[in-house]
């Protein structure tokens, strides 16, 4: 059950919005816990939050093993699909794709694989139902971010949207935040590892 008491505009102006220094500072990272939290109870609604059985916790990342620190996981048993938040950091303060000369090398806010691989259950090690329709998505904590994740969530679990057309949905988003598209990144890593087809 997602259940969290703090609105989401409240968490968005706490002073330590947007919580960068979770990693060190228990207090942000309590509030970025809350925050993806609550931009998922939102997204889903009252209801539909009731029926959330969470799969991960979220992670501190004290050790910087370098990956993206998972926010929250859950699954919903009764639409039988899943979804995974993991956080994205400007680490190296890069522009943004629309913003930079080169568009591979800038900092992407936003990255979503929806696939039916099933969903980790974090807190009994093991896969839940290969079957099941999984969105994971990779975002930062800004305002335009946020709202696109709440957009996919609700696309994906309220309007039964299936994996196919959340791929096709994030292709438009890729799009309006200037991305390379497809075939470009195709041919960007062709160049950079020419040797990995061989």
């Amino acid at each position: 059950e997602l259940n969290v008491m703090m609105k989401l505009v409240d968490i968005e102006k706490h002073p330590l919005y947007p919580f960068s220094d979770f990693r060190t500072n228990d207090a942000s990272f309590l509030m970025l816990e809350l925050y993806w939290t609550s931009v998922a109870q939102e997204a889903l609604g009252d209801e539909l939050s009731t029926q959330v059985v969470p799969t991960l916790l979220a992670d501190q990342d004290k050790e910087r093993t370098g990956e993206m620190p998972n926010m929250l996981g859950f699954w919903i048993p009764n639409l039988n699909k899943g979804a995974r938040i993991m956080l994205a950091e400007n680490l190296e303060n890069l522009p943004q794709p629309h913003e930079a000369e080169n568009r591979f090398e800038a900092f992407h806010p936003i990255w979503v694989w929806a696939n039916q691989n099933g969903v980790y259950d974090e807190s009994h090690d093991l896969n839940i139902g290969q079957g099941i329709e999984h969105i994971e998505i990779a975002a930062n904590v800004a305002l335009e971010t946020r709202n696109e994740v709440s957009i996919l969530l609700r696309k994906f679990f309220l309007e039964d949207m299936d994996v196919c057309k959340i791929n096709e949905l994030f292709e438009i988003i890729q799009k309006h935040r200037g991305y390379p598209s497809s075939p470009e990144w195709d041919d960007y890593y062709d160049r950079m590892y020419p040797d990995d087809d061989e």
